[in-house]
């Protein structure tokens, strides 16, 4: 038989909401269970597009998506997953300017154009462009 942490695991990767809902806040079961406080939960929510557990995870506060150089985020720009873009990025902690925008570039490289829209509308993307937008729009022009 699985334990409790083992069930909860196993429930973000299959996008189990009700197991997962059960098992959150159960003394035998840890969110930063992983050994790398809680990178692992966020990064199979991501993978495994569990939105809703996503939102979730986030929420309870435990977990901070920009751990890990924000590989998350970088994870879902690279698997063009919009959806969970957008739920990271409403969270305060992701900064998707990080690395000289690499998450712009990225979604560039993956023609992943409704990211590249959502991600130049955002204000904290804006205000880096103000210095870099050249620089950025040649970058991406020489990607062409």
């Amino acid at each position: 038989m699985k334990s409790k942490q083992d069930r909860f695991e196993i429930a973000i990767q299959c996008n189990d909401l009700e197991t997962f809902k059960s098992l959150l806040h159960h003394e035998n079961v840890s969110v930063t269970n992983d050994g790398n406080n809680g990178h692992w939960c966020l990064l199979a929510a991501v993978s495994g597009k569990s939105y809703k557990i996503l939102e979730i995870l986030l929420k309870d506060g435990r977990l901070n998506p920009a751990q890990n150089d924000s590989h998350c985020f970088k994870e879902a720009i690279k698997n063009s997953d919009h959806k969970s873009v957008k739920i990271l990025l409403n969270d305060s902690r992701i900064d998707p300017s990080i690395e000289n925008n690499f998450a712009i570039i990225k979604a560039y490289e993956h023609n992943a154009y409704p990211i590249i829209e959502t991600l130049w509308n955002d204000q904290r993307v804006k205000n880096t462009l103000k210095n870099d937008y050249i620089e950025l729009y040649s970058i991406l022009v020489k990607k062409d």
